[in-house]
Parts: structure tokens; C-alpha cells; sequence
């Protein structure tokens, strides 16, 4: 297929199709503005990342220094740090991620018209893209951000390399490259980019010159760096996990089920979850994964060599590239798939239902245009009904529970938001469950003791800090907790050797100094105890906490 050297331009149609395709968008997810933020996630990002804490610098070139929640992503905290500037409330982040996912759909729309889709099949591509229901967690979830900013500069970069491809300009080209880099600082999944080109010289140009081809290298150089600096991230907070219940053989496997999946869910969206758990072993799940391994090879050879179309090739086989570095070959995090790993590859999938659709012979288009209608309708639905789930924490793992009863976090996480609206009981309730599950209750474990601990119960508190230093004898919040409960319990030099240990492990911990404080008052050490306070205050606490500790620092330093 050679390039057209006539470039798509919108006419009248396109420009209200467009507007519209704007309209609906904004119409179906007008709903997340009202939405809260998470505790999923959402505090480390925004709500207690030191970024954006006061007397902390907030310079363009501080957010490209560190990393934030094992990833390094700079104009995606750069974004968060603009939507601070409106309001420390959650609407203009959720308005943000509604405009950034509108913008999408509209390049979507113009990349699949770049590729010489006809109008109306890049429209209903796009409406398909937008409306889908692995969408949801990435417009809802402001912690997603990252994936939706990135499709954005990815597409950019993918729409001006085909302009460049096309009209061999090499400012087209330049610009390209920016975007790319641009993509990459959002998020490194970006990496895949260079790959997808690669794709579309051989399928669209049929390029066999290699200078074409070495004009890449730029794109494959910032790919290695940003893929380097990734696995340092990931490592620094010990995301890369180097044993799950996945033996090392059948990760290629595991990568194929999960791809086998999502392709099953673009066209069909059942069995959608928050979570996607692992098995505890992949012997449980033998029979289907092995099933839809091979059903999904069959599928992926019928594409590419039987149907012999270039269009539908680089379609399909630029999505798998795209999704490739989260099919958990490495395994990061302990999500076996998640919805917005999709976000984009569906930009360029969306495409094929419609392609097939439209493409039946001898059936008038108009019929197959209405049954395209009634197909989006069908799956917005799922969409719909989905969405309500992510308005705020407690509707969240409500869902969570039923959809994994056996997956602690879930309880956990909902213990949290009851105690930070004060519904103590029900809180005490998630995480008892939580520890009685039997796994992962180092967060259930600091949670009740913190309660009780509160509720000046030290024995109960000790109880559970201590099940649970058990399980994770360096947990530093755990070893604070417990320091904390020894001072309720005057046993004043215990909790020191605790709270020293939790210092040394996490020395970032406003509370601990505080705690640390409270010890050396008890063990009249005033002057230590002062400069704890101090600690304290300049780390933040009394924003998190309260302004207990000053109270402290008047008494302790007037001594």
C-alpha cells in the first residue's frame, strides 16, 4: 500500500462530526467531576506527595528529578502540580483526566484517517474507543493520569511521523521526535513507539531503503534510556517482582493469556474487575489459559498472513506491540491485567470491529452502520454501569470485595476510609477480616493498632503490631506503631529501640519523630526531644496529623 500524497484535511463534516464526538464524550463521563479522590493510590500521587507540600520547591525542573510511586513520569506530575494551582479539591484533577481522554478520541479519530480509514469507520472507531468500559478506570482514577497524557503525546508523535512519511518533511519529523520524548517523560511504556513505526513503513510505505529506517534511531536511543531509568524506578520501590506464582517458563505464556484476554474483553467487555489477581497457582487455571493461548495465536495468524490486509495487520500487530511491556513478562506490581493497560492499544483496535463490520460483502453499509450503533450502545452500557464505582473509596472496594472476597488489600483499604470518616466499628470490621484471610496483613495489623492505640487500648493495639512484626519484622510504620504502644505501656526504653529502628528504616516519617519526642519527654531528655519535634514540624506533621506535636515543642523546648 503506497502513501497517498494527499494528507487528510477535515471539511464541514468532519468539523461537526468532530464537535459532536466532543459532545458525547463529555455527556457520557460528565460524571466524574463530582467523583473523590482515592485512597488508591491517589494520596502518594497527590494528596501526600512531598511535591507538592508547602515550603517545597515547585520549579519545572524539580519534578524531573526522583521518582513518584515507582515511576519516573516528570510532565505527568507536572500536570498534577498545574491542577493544584486551581483548587486542592478532586474536580479539576477528574476535569483534566475528562479533557485529556476527550482530546484522545479526537486524535484517534484523526490517526485512523491518516491510515486512509473512510469517515464514518474512523468516527464509529472513535465513539468505540471513548465509550468502551476498559476506559473507566482511566478517566475516573486520577492516578491514571499518566496513561491518558502519554496516548496523547504518542498519538501526536504517530500522526506527525506519517505526515513525515508522507510529505518527506523532516520538521514533521523533529516534531515527532519531541513528542516522543514528550510521551516517554508521561509514561515509559512510550518505549513502544519507535516499533509501531517500524510497522507502518512496512506495511503503509513498504520502505526498503535503510535511510528511512536509521532516521528511527534517535526514537530506538530515547527508548533504551527511558527503559533504563523505568527498571530503576520499578526496582527502587521493589515493584519488579522476582517471584509470583508465575514460574519463569511460562511467563511468555502468562503474556499471551493476558493478551488473549484483553482482545477477548475489547470485543466483548464480561468478567471486568479492579483487580486482577494472580492465581495462587498457574496450574489452577491450566485448562482456559492454554485454551485462549492457542486461540488467541489462531486469531493472530488469521490476521496477519490469512487475511493478507495491510490495514488490518499494522492495526492489530501495533496494538500488541503497544500493550507488550505491560503483559507482565516482567512482572511489576501484583496485578496479573488491569483495564487501563488497554488505553492504548484500543486506540488503534477499536478499528477492527468496524473494518470486519463494514466490510461484509453484499450487505448495504446503512444496515451495517445502524448494527455498529447498536453494538456501541450495547457495550457503553457496561460503561454506564461501571462508572458509579469509582465515585469514591467506599463504593470502590464494596465492588473490590465482591469481585475478590479473598483479596485482603480490599479489605484493608476500605478499613482506611472508614477511619478517616470516622465509622471506627466498621473500619475494626474490614480489617479483622482482612487478617482472618491470612495474607498480605501488615496494613490490617498497623491499622488496628493504630485504633486502639488511639482508643488507649495499648494491650489490644500490642496484640495485633506484634502478629504482625511477626510477618514483616522491618515494616517501619509497624515498628512506630509499636513504639508508640510501649509509650502508652511505659515501657519507655522498648519503644525507643523500636522507634529508632523505624527511623532508620524510613526517616522520612513525620509521625515517628513524634513519637520519638513523646519517648524522650517521658525519659526527661528534653533536649532531644525538642529537636524531634522540630523534625516533626518541618516534615510536615501537623498538616497530616494535627498541631499536637507544637504543643509538644512549646513544652519540651521551654525546658
Amino acid at each position: 500500500m503506497k502513501a497517498n500524497t494527499i494528507l487528510f484535511r477535515p471539511g464541514g463534516k468532519e468539523w461537526v462530526s468532530l464537535l459532536g464526538l466532543m459532545i458525547l464524550v463529555f455527556i457520557a463521563f460528565n460524571q466524574v467531576l463530582s467523583f473523590d479522590f482515592l485512597n488508591w493510590d491517589d494520596d502518594q500521587y497527590v494528596l501526600s506527595n512531598k511535591r507538592y507540600q508547602p515550603g517545597t520547591e515547585r520549579s519545572v525542573i524539580s519534578f524531573f528529578k526522583g521518582y513518584d510511586v515507582g515511576n519516573y513520569h516528570p510532565l505527568t506530575m507536572l500536570s498534577y502540580a498545574i491542577d493544584l494551582e486551581t483548587s486542592f479539591s478532586p474536580k479539576p484533577f477528574h476535569r483534566t483526566n475528562l479533557l485529556l481522554h476527550i482530546l484522545n478520541t479526537l486524535l484517534v479519530y484523526v490517526l485512523l484517517r491518516y491510515l486512509k480509514l473512510t469517515h464514518w469507520v474512523a468516527l464509529l472507531s472513535a465513539v468505540f474507543f471513548a465509550l468502551h468500559p476498559h476506559r473507566v478506570e482511566s478517566v475516573a482514577w486520577i492516578s491514571d493520569r499518566k496513561d491518558l497524557l502519554m496516548t496523547v503525546f504518542y498519538l501526536l508523535s504517530l500522526i506527525t511521523f506519517i505526515h513525515y512519511t508522507t510529505i518527506s518533511s523532516y520538521s514533521s519529523l523533529l516534531l515527532s521526535f519531541i513528542f516522543f520524548v514528550a510521551a516517554c517523560l508521561s509514561k515509559a511504556t512510550a518505549v513502544t513507539l519507535p516499533l509501531v513505526c517500524l510497522l507502518y513503513l512496512f506495511f503503509y510505505i513498504q520502505e526498503k531503503k535503510l535511510f528511512r529506517h536509521l532516521m528511527l534511531m534517535p526514537f530506538f536511543i530515547i527508548s533504551l534510556i527511558i527503559g533504563y531509568v523505568a527498571i530503576l524506578a520499578q526496582t527502587a520501590l521493589s515493584a519488579i517482582k522476582t517471584t509470583n506464582t508465575i514460574p519463569l517458563l511460562w511467563k511468555p505464556i502468562v503474556a499471551c493469556f493476558n493478551l488473549g484476554i484483553y482482545l477477548l474483553q475489547h470485543i466483548a467487555p464480561v468478567g471486568l474487575q479492579t483487580y486482577y489477581l494472580y492465581p495462587e497457582k498457574v496450574y489452577d487455571i491450566l485448562l482456559p489459559l492454554l485454551f485462549i493461548v492457542l486461540v488467541t495465536i489462531a486469531f493472530s495468524v488469521f490476521l496477519v498472513v490469512r487475511i493478507r490486509n495491510s490495514m488490518v495487520s499494522f492495526l492489530f500487530l501495533s496494538g500488541v506491540v503497544a500493550i507488550l511491556p505491560v503483559l507482565q513478562i516482567i512482572p511489576v506490581g501484583d496485578a496479573m491485567r488491569a483495564d487501563r493497560y488497554t488505553y492504548l492499544s484500543s486506540a488503534v483496535w477499536c478499528a477492527l470491529p468496524f473494518i470486519f463490520l463494514t466490510g461484509i460483502p453484499k450487505v448495504r453499509l446503512q444496515l451495517m452502520y445502524a448494527l455498529s450503533l447498536i453494538y456501541i450502545a450495547m457495550v457503553f452500557s457496561v460503561t454506564y454501569r461501571l462508572l458509579p464505582s469509582w465515585k469514591d473509596s467506599e463504593l470502590l472496594w464494596k465492588r473490590s470485595i465482591a469481585e475478590n472476597p479473598d483479596w485482603p488489600v480490599a479489605y484493608n483499604n476500605a478499613g482506611i476510609y472508614y477511619i478517616n470518616t470516622g465509622r471506627i466499628d466498621e473500619a475494626k470490621d474490614m480489617f479483622h477480616r482482612a487478617i482472618a484471610i491470612g495474607d498480605l496483613t501488615e496494613g490490617a495489623s498497623i491499622n488496628l493498632g493504630f485504633i486502639y492505640n488511639t482508643e488507649n487500648e495499648p494491650d489490644s493495639a500490642a496484640y495485633f503490631l506484634q502478629q504482625g512484626l511477626k510477618i514483616f519484622p522491618n515494616q517501619p510504620i509497624l515498628l512506630n506503631n509499636y513504639a508508640y504502644t510501649l509509650y502508652l505501656q511505659k515501657r519507655y526504653n522498648e519503644a525507643l529501640r523500636n522507634v529508632n529502628r523505624s527511623i532508620a528504616l524510613k526517616s522520612d516519617n513525620a509521625y515517628a519523630y513524634r513519637n520519638r519526642a513523646l519517648i524522650f519527654e517521658a525519659l526527661k531528655q528534653y533536649d532531644a526531644s525538642c529537636e524531634d519535634t522540630k523534625r516533626a514540624v518541618a516534615l510536615n506533621y501537623v498538616a497530616q496529623w494535627g498541631d499536637d506535636v507544637l504543643l509538644l515543642q512549646q513544652k519540651v523546648c521551654g525546658y
